[in-house]
């Protein structure tokens, strides 16, 4: 019986058509969402198909470093299966971002029972990766050890046992205790590397700019010693900002500048870099604050929706089944939406029952025959 329903997961099953294999009977046609998914919101949708699916941090099997809720997650659907006319989710891919250490920890990919086998993972992966790390430091914990899925891992860049010490050094000890703890876990890690670490590290203390200088730029230091930055750009080393807008052009203008001795033309470009950042930043908070300003953003916005929406069927059913879910889910948890969309809705019948005879006519015609059939019950 099981089997011909289709099982899901422990203590339930899915009530879907399957071939010999378990597999779907039906041909699967996923897709995953461009929406971010928050985990109160993923439970409440994978309880579908596992009704004690709990959030993370109430899983006390998983060592402390990944017991922790993700910060969003992508689900994958299958529009040819559905539950209550519904696309069925089937998988999940959920991250975390440390800001503590500068680094994105994944929590895990996973497709429900009877799809497995299907390929799935990989696309869950790269959409996590390609949207979200990107080319970001991350790691993550890996309990499934099979060849064919550290193949995987290693296929989309990861790296798989790469040396603890290539990480930063705040997070090597919980690393440790994750990979030596009572359910042995393998170290994956992207975009990670002991250079990078040991310059990482110095941009995040960044509490001594000569350092900084010799160490990340190849400055000598009794040269480095001579050259004095701007207070505005000693605070940007110190809060750790330089990361966020050097380019990788400009850091390559600034090394061939390292390269030729013009030192005094480093903290020059730095500055300028610095100052322009800053400058990019105060116009950017002026204009948020700008009503014109983001009326006109949003209305490029919306002509660009439009124009899509007339262009692209399949992006014009996406964002209209992202916005009757959205409408759905404030119209359960919102009391007050709730009771305003019932008014207006009860304001446009009274209208159109006004002034459009045939909606009259075919609201008497169904009012009638609920009344003939009350009758005849009750006789």
């Amino acid at each position: 019986m099981k089997k011909e329903l289709g099982y899901g997961a422990k203590g339930t099953y899915l009530p879907i058509r399957t071939n010999d294999e378990g597999k779907p009977a039906v041909k699967p046609d996923v897709y995953i969402e461009d929406k971010i998914y928050t985990e109160a919101e993923m439970v409440s949708i994978f309880r579908v198909s596992n009704p004690d699916r709990k959030t993370r941090e109430e899983m006390d099997f998983f060592p402390p470093l990944t017991r922790q809720n993700a910060d969003g997650y992508f689900i994958m659907f299958d529009r040819a299966n559905t539950l209550g006319g519904e696309p069925l989710a089937v998988g999940r891919v959920g991250w975390k971002y440390l800001p503590e250490h500068k680094l994105y920890l994944t929590t895990g990919i996973k497709i429900i029972d009877m799809y497995r086998g299907l390929g799935l993972s990989r696309s869950l992966w790269e959409k996590r990766d390609s949207s979200i790390i990107k080319n970001s430091p991350a790691i993550g914990m890996a309990s499934n050890f099979s060849d064919s899925w550290l193949k995987l891992i290693q296929s989309e860049g990861w790296k798989v046992d790469p040396p603890v010490e290539s990480l930063p050094e705040s997070i090597q000890d919980e690393v440790r205790e994750t990979i030596a703890g009572d359910k042995p876990r393998r170290l994956i890690s992207k975009n990670i590397d002991t250079a990078m670490k040991k310059a990482w590290e110095i941009l995040k203390r960044g509490n001594d700019f000569q350092r900084f200088l010799v160490e990340v730029f190849g400055i000598p230091r009794a040269d480095a010693k001579k050259l004095t930055p701007s207070r505005s750009l000693q605070q940007s080393n110190n809060q750790g900002r330089l990361t966020e807008f050097i380019t990788e052009n400009q850091f390559e203008e600034i090394i061939n500048l390292v390269e030729s001795e013009q030192y005094e033309a480093v903290i020059t470009k730095l500055e300028q870099i610095n100052s322009n950042y800053l400058e990019q930043e105060i116009q950017r908070h002026i204009r948020l604050n700008d009503p014109e300003y983001r009326e006109k953003r949003n209305r490029v916005a919306r002509e660009g929706r439009r124009e899509k929406d007339a262009n692209d069927p399949e992006y014009r059913k996406k964002r209209l089944q992202q916005n009757r879910e959205r409408m759905k889910e404030k119209y359960a948890n919102d009391p007050e939406y709730r009771e305003r969309k019932r008014e207006r809705d009860r304001g446009r019948k009274k209208e159109k029952y006004a002034n459009d005879p045939e909606y009259r006519e075919r609201v008497n015609r169904n009012k009638r025959e609920a009344y003939r059939r009350k009758k005849e019950r009750k006789e």
